[in-house]
């Protein structure tokens, strides 16, 4: 796109849509939170009976190589040495169904040491 047709689409935009198109709420309209039974982070995916959480998360670690053993017979533990971050996402919905209650989890995680 050009810079002209960008400038025209900016300057035209906000008479396209203005807040007299958004739809009012009655004044006696209280929010039901119907995730809150499952506990912190859930939200309603809109339009739907979906509870969605997402969790993210990093996690540092830090190893050292130790030597066991006795009388001169040592053994290396397979252990990182140095610092080690991985990172991990996770997505958890519930639903609920005719035959009850839908959970589904998708978990993702990377360890750049590996």
């Amino acid at each position: 796109m050009s810079r002209v047709s960008l400038l025209v689409a900016a300057l035209l935009l906000p008479t396209l849509v203005s807040a007299n198109d958004l739809p009012v709420l009655p004044d006696d309209y209280e929010p039901v939170d119907i995730c809150a039974h499952l506990g912190k982070g859930y939200i309603l995916i809109p339009e739907t009976e979906t509870c969605m959480r997402i969790q993210v998360g990093v996690q540092t670690d830090f190893g050292v190589n130790i030597k066991t053993g006795g009388s001169g017979n040592y053994v290396l533990r397979n252990r990182a040495t140095g610092p080690s971050t991985s990172i991990g996402t996770a997505i958890t919905t519930h639903t609920q169904t005719p035959f009850g209650p839908l959970r589904t989890h998708i978990g993702a995680g990377f360890d750049p040491n590996n």
